[in-house]
């Protein structure tokens, strides 16, 4: 990935935008599921490492 930055988009973008993207999706589906609302999901990500190679197993 380091090495070509193009192959990025190719899995869906960074973490950082896939996990935007998952709050919105997870806010919806929590509404679906309970019919309540939440205002917010936080979401952290940890021990990321980034290698060459191919994707984490």
């Amino acid at each position: 990935m380091v090495a070509d930055p193009g192959a990025v988009a190719a899995f869906g973008g960074s973490v950082d935008e896939r996990v935007h993207r998952a709050k919105g999706t997870i806010l919806q589906r929590f509404t679906e599921l309970s019919g309540s609302r939440l205002s917010r999901v936080d979401i952290r990500v940890t021990g990321a490492r980034v290698s060459t190679g191919g994707r984490a197993q």
